[in-house]
């Protein structure tokens, strides 16, 4: 799969979310964009006494799923009826589920993880990977694997190397370090 478009996760979202209830898609009522109390959630979706205020985001990184969390936390604690707030992305890494489970806010993303934490249920997937990895070049040259880079280049800065030993010399493709040079 490639990237996931916010429309994509709307449309999946209760699919996922039946799944990991272990119900069918039909049981579950669904509403899209609701406003209560001028506090709006992309999502609410109900199954039996159980109901979810639901933020979609295209994307897992840090300041999205903080925007997400807080808005559907904030629209699950305005409604007279209580609801459980969840964010779902395409994919969420470690940073967005320290943030969740910061902020009291249950996840799942469309990877196949998730951490639902209700009044009468816990859901606790981990280790799928990440199926809408981008290609390209990386966000951010202190990412992880391109931050081997820097590293490797400021502790060996009296050395020269080509790019190819120095993706040999850092475990990386040469394609790879090839997009982190040019960016």
């Amino acid at each position: 799969m490639s990237h996931a478009s916010t429309r994509q996760i709307f449309k999946e979202a209760p699919r996922h979310l039946a799944e990991l209830l272990d119900v069918p898609v039909s049981e579950l009522e669904v509403k899209e964009d609701v406003v209560t109390s001028e506090i709006g959630t992309d999502l609410l979706i109900s199954h039996g006494k159980q109901v979810f205020a639901v933020e979609c985001r295209a994307s897992g990184q840090m300041a999205s799923v903080t925007l997400a969390a807080r808005k559907a936390r904030k629209y699950a604690e305005a409604r007279k009826k209580k609801a459980s707030p969840l964010v779902v992305v395409p994919f969420m890494g470690e940073v967005g589920q320290q943030l969740c489970e910061e902020e009291g806010v249950s996840w799942f993303d469309l990877s196949g993880n998730a951490r639902l934490v209700t009044p009468g249920l816990r859901v606790q997937i981990e280790g799928k990977p990440n199926q809408f990895k981008q290609t390209g070049r990386p966000k951010s040259l202190f990412a992880p694997k391109s931050a081997r880079l820097a590293r490797w280049l400021l502790m060996k800065s009296d050395q020269t190397f080509t790019q190819r030993e120095l993706a040999r010399l850092c475990g990386l493709d040469e394609g790879f370090t090839s997009r982190v040079v040019r960016g």
